[in-house]
């Protein structure tokens, strides 16, 4: 994905946060864990990320 889509998407997936942070896997999923960023959570388990609220 091209960094305009993601200037349009709203809403991440942990895959599309990790390309537009450049954070590891493991620094996204200490930072859900400690509630240092919000994150929704559905109930199929998969994480979602306002992109706006990212800093």
């Amino acid at each position: 994905m091209d960094e305009a889509a993601f200037v349009k998407k709203k809403v991440f997936n942990v895959t599309n946060l990790k390309v537009y942070t450049r954070w590891g896997l493991s620094k996204i999923y200490k930072l859900t864990s400690a509630w240092l960023i919000l994150f929704s959570k559905p109930t199929d388990g998969s994480l979602f990320f306002d992109r706006e609220k990212i800093k």
